[in-house]
């Protein structure tokens, strides 16, 4: 009687172990979908970043561009003719040494919490 209650113990840990196996590969298949969806968010986030970065630049030069041709002695509503820019953001940059155009207003830093950047756009 001993061995066949020795038996059935050994053959339910046998069960459970199989179990217990096939959970654990389940589990690793997800975990590994998890950190490749993970690793792609953060790699468009990079992306974004690096973006973010090139359009400041770029705005940088529009701007500079901006203030060269008032520096030439163009009027500033012909300049706003001349770039499609608005009189009053021509003075505005005319005024400011900084980037135009609203610029926390269409993407979120890079300092931004993943959220934020990942609902932009």
């Amino acid at each position: 009687m001993a061995s066949t209650k020795t038996s059935n113990v050994v053959e339910a840990r046998r069960r459970a172990r199989e179990a217990k196996a096939a959970l654990d590969a389940e589990r690793a298949k997800r975990d590994a979908m998890i950190e490749e969806k993970t690793t792609a968010y953060y790699v468009a986030v990079g992306a974004i970043e690096d973006l973010q970065q090139q359009i400041a630049q770029a705005q940088a030069q529009a701007d500079e561009a901006v203030r060269s041709l008032l520096e030439i002695g163009e009027p500033a509503d012909r300049v706003a003719t001349l770039t499609g820019l608005g009189t009053k953001e021509v003075r505005r940059i005319r005024r400011s040494g900084s980037p135009s155009r609203d610029a926390g207003s269409g993407a979120a830093p890079a300092e931004a919490p993943p959220s934020s950047v990942s609902s932009a756009g």
